[in-house]
């Protein structure tokens, strides 16, 4: 998180980007707890931000715990969210 620290701060949409990025790795490390902690944050920062790559990366990312976390209930949380939440565009 130290790098990200580094992201100017009106750079909002570039930080979920990163943050994301950071919750797939985490997925891909077998961390599912870990990814959803750092993709809520990214939803946080998200809420004002419009964008197709954006919605796009959070349905991904929601949709692959799903499939490899079936059993994790922040996983489904998280899924949730994106789904009540993020637009695709």
């Amino acid at each position: 998180m130290t790098a990200l620290d580094g992201r100017e701060r009106f750079y909002v949409r570039s930080r979920v980007l990163d943050l994301l990025g950071l919750a797939s790795v985490r997925m891909c490390q077998r961390e599912p707890r870990e990814a959803v902690e750092t993709a809520n944050l990214a939803l946080g920062y998200a809420a004002g931000v419009r964008s197709a790559r954006v919605s796009r990366r959070f349905h991904h990312l929601a949709v692959r715990g799903l499939e490899e976390f079936p059993k994790v209930a922040e996983i489904s949380q998280f899924a949730e969210r994106v789904r009540a939440g993020v637009a695709v565009m």
